[in-house]
């Protein structure tokens, strides 16, 4: 994060899932400190088909865990 913070001139955009996890408070103090250059896009709600890793999840689900059995 430090990393983040002291990069450059260069602005830095992140786009990110609307998670809960990502609205925390626990780094908003760090994120007003550096929000002249780093910045977060929130996709919006309920748009998987914005987000590539829900096709990878999909993909998952149907050829390695539908239709097998787990012993354990």
């Amino acid at each position: 994060m430090e990393r983040i913070a002291k990069d450059g001139g260069r602005k830095i955009a992140v786009i990110i899932d609307n998670a809960r996890y990502h609205h925390a408070s626990l780094h908003e103090e760090w994120r007003q400190e550096v929000a002249g250059h780093f910045v977060l896009h929130f996709l919006p709600p309920y748009s998987p088909e914005l987000n590539p890793i829900e096709r990878v999840w999909k993909l998952i689900r149907r050829r390695c865990l539908h239709n097998h059995y787990f012993p354990e």
